[in-house]
């Protein structure tokens, strides 16, 4: 598995509006590669890193202007898809951050 050349934090969270938990990502826009940029890397190391009951789980980002977006991942490739517009991923970021672990993820 290639390192992620992208900075970012994630979680899992199963936000109001979606049946099952999820793994919400969000890019750190610190300078580097970005989450879109680098959604291959970035998608093997949420889920070598994911609980395995969650390994299989939907990725949604929000990327550095603010959009959510899902992250498909049909290894070896990952496509892009309008995040569903009912679900309120920035209230369910917002409620993780204080009920579900954060993964930093930094890498040089």
């Amino acid at each position: 598995m290639n390192k992620p050349r992208a900075d970012f934090t994630w979680r899992i969270v199963r936000p109001p509006g979606l049946d099952d938990a999820c793994i919400l990502v969000v890019d750190k826009d610190q300078g580097r590669m970005s989450v879109t940029n680098d959604a291959e890397a970035v998608c093997a190391h949420v889920r070598a890193n994911a609980t395995e009951q969650h390994r299989a789980a939907r990725i949604f980002y929000r990327d550095s202007e603010g959009r959510w977006d899902e992250l498909l991942d049909d290894r070896p490739e990952v496509r892009f898809r309008v995040a569903p517009l009912d679900v309120d991923f920035r209230k369910a970021w917002a409620y993780a951050e204080t009920a579900y672990p954060t993964q930093e993820e930094t890498f040089t």
